[in-house]
This record gives C-alpha cells, sequence and structure tokens, in this order.
C-alpha cells in the first residue's frame, strides 16, 4: 500500500493553528480500503473496514504537521475570528467528520431496523419511529416519510431525545429547517409538524453557519445526540429518521401501530387505515356505547341521553367523530343492533 502525502495544518493570518487540510487523495485511499474489504460477504470484512479506515484516519491525524491540537472556533464565530476569505474552520471539520461517520456508517454494514414504539407505560407518547439507512438531501428525504404516512422525525423532549438517538445519531436528517440563510439564527428554526420549538439540544457551537438550514443529528465525538444544521441539498447523507404519530380516528392511538397489529385493515399498504380513507368508522362494533360486547338497549338509552352534545359521559356516544350526537349515531346503533361478534 502507498504511504498516504503527509496532511498539513492551514495557518491563519494571525499564525495560529487552524483545522487539518486532508488530502483527497488521502480520503480517497482510505475509502478504497475500506470498500474492498466490505465488499466481502462476511460481518469479519466489514468489521476489519471499519478498523483499518479508523487506523488510517488517526495517521492521517498524527503525521499532520502541527505541535498541537488547536482550540479554533466554531460556526459564525470562526468567520469573525478568520475574516473574509477564509474557510469556516467549522465547516472543515464538519466535512471530515460527514465523511468519516459516512463510510463507517457503510463498512460496518448499518441497515434500518424495525419500527418501534416509544410506549406511554415507559413514559413516552405512544409514536413509532424508525432510522431509515437511505442516502439522500433533506428534502428527499422529507418526501419519503410523507410517501410512507409518517414526517422527519420532531423532538419535543429530553426523553424524546434520548429514545429516538437510540435508533441511529451520526448525519441523519431530522425533522426542522430554517428558511433561506437564517441557519445560524435560533428563531427561525421550524418543525416540519409545526410543533413549537420549546426543547432544543444543539451541539457545541451550534447553529453554524447562516446557510446551512436544515438539521441532523452531529456527527462528532462529544455532541451524541446533539444537533447540527448542514446545507439541505447534501444527497450523501447517510439516512433520517421518521416518525409516525397519525392518529386519524382520534381514539388516542397511533395509527401505524394498529395497522401493524392487524387491528386495522390497510390493503394499499400505505400506512393509513382503509377506514379513515374511506370516510367510514374504524370501529369494529361502533354501535356499542357501553363496551359491553352487545349493541342493546343500554346503547340507546345512552345515545338519548347525550342527545345533541359531543358525547360528554358516554363519549362513544359520537360514533361518527363529527362532534354531536345526532340521528346519524342512532343509525349506527340501531344498524348495529345485537352481539358484536
Amino acid at each position: 500500500m502507498v504511504a498516504p502525502r503527509m496532511s498539513t495544518w492551514r495557518m491563519d493570518d494571525r499564525g495560529r493553528g487552524a483545522a487539518p487540510r486532508f488530502q483527497h487523495s488521502e480520503l480517497a485511499l482510505a475509502l478504497r480500503a475500506v470498500r474492498a474489504l466490505d465488499a466481502g460477504p462476511t460481518s469479519r470484512g466489514r468489521n476489519a473496514a471499519v478498523v483499518l479506515f479508523s487506523a488510517i484516519l488517526l495517521g492521517l491525524l498524527h503525521t499532520a504537521t502541527v505541535t498541537r491540537f488547536p482550540s479554533y472556533p466554531v460556526g459564525a464565530t470562526a468567520s469573525a475570528a478568520f475574516g473574509a476569505g477564509n474557510e469556516d474552520v467549522s465547516m472543515q471539520f464538519k466535512k471530515v467528520a460527514a465523511v468519516v461517520s459516512s463510510a463507517l456508517a457503510v463498512s460496518a454494514g448499518v441497515h434500518a431496523q424495525d419500527a418501534v414504539q416509544w410506549r406511554v407505560e415507559d413514559g413516552g407518547n405512544g409514536h413509532w419511529y424508525q432510522a431509515k439507512m437511505q442516502r439522500g438531501s433533506w428534502n428527499t428525504s422529507r418526501v419519503a416519510c410523507e410517501q410512507l404516512a409518517g414526517h422527519l422525525v420532531t423532538i419535543t423532549s429530553v426523553g424524546e431525545n434520548t429514545f429516538v438517538v437510540q435508533l441511529g445519531s451520526s448525519n441523519l436528517w431530522l425533522g426542522a429547517s430554517a428558511t433561506e440563510s437564517t441557519g445560524c439564527t435560533l428563531t427561525a428554526w421550524q418543525w416540519v409538524t409545526g410543533e413549537p420549538m420549546n426543547y432544543l439540544n444543539w451541539a457545541g457551537g451550534e447553529p453554524g453557519l447562516c446557510a446551512e438550514t436544515c438539521m441532523q443529528f452531529a456527527s462528532w465525538g462529544g455532541y451524541s445526540g446533539g444537533w447540527n444544521n448542514y446545507f439541505c441539498d447534501w444527497s450523501q447523507a447517510p439516512g433520517y429518521i421518521i416518525e409516525w404519530s397519525a392518529d386519524c380516528n382520534s381514539d388516542g392511538i397511533v395509527d401505524y401501530g394498529q395497522i401493524l397489529l392487524g387491528q386495522f385493515a390497510d390493503a394499499n399498504a400505505n400506512n393509513i387505515p382503509d377506514c379513515c380513507e374511506q370516510g367510514v368508522s374504524c370501529d369494529p362494533c361502533p354501535g356499542d356505547i357501553d363496551e359491553s360486547g352487545t349493541v342493546n338497549g343500554v346503547d340507546l338509552a345512552a345515545i338519548l341521553a347525550v342527545w345533541g352534545s359531543d358525547g360528554g359521559k358516554y363519549p362513544r356516544a359520537d360514533t361518527n367523530n363529527d362532534g354531536e350526537v345526532n340521528g346519524a349515531d342512532l343509525a349506527t346503533v340501531l344498524g348495529s343492533w345485537g352481539s358484536c361478534e
């Protein structure tokens, strides 16, 4: 193997060390070695690829002509410190981190796992989440989520962030963006769902450049689970995290999970219950107001008792969820009279 050329440290006009400028040939050599081993059919080759790439990268850092690792500013602070015309130091660091994390994701044979639920009984919100290891830009990932009846993950609490990080973090897209050239402004960021951004978990020095207007998990050490802003059109982002939270029949349970459990039919496999798309009740026995397993006089009495209201103490009396107990609900009870089985 040909020894890689020595990396150099760029010096700013004040003579201070900045970030390492890796030669393209160095990273290319490392990536070729990784991919050669990763092409093997066994996990042994993939594991070896990870070790090899790490060793090469560390070697590049070690042989760099630098006497100490610099303490450099990041984000907008770096632009001010290094002056106009110099590349933002944080950009060099992000580029290297992105290449490393992307390569390691490939060489480790990372695959998307099954969707998992953050259960209410565990302190969660009942939503379902999945890491999708599919390369693409932020917008491509957003559209992919919507096509699956979900959305790019929105994180609104410490607990949710902790849960989501377990699915995968490095460089994966998250569901927040800022308007053009306002990525460095905290108040410019918005979740794709319109939820308030009351919880923030930006990694140190982030958000950085104003032109970076899409959110992802940070990729460098020490900030596991922290957020980073990056360029939205980065098509080589390793993947994204999708969240399912829709509850089309307002029963308090996320539709995606009910479909997985076979509680709702989804003939066209679009993750939307057929009953919702058809505009009919998703309840297998909507006339059973008291949930006794039989539609009888008790249910009829319940309908009449809360007539004209939203259901009150008998919320199931509003069988079609239109906000009022009326003739349509009475027809449902009479039409499903008898045992629910």
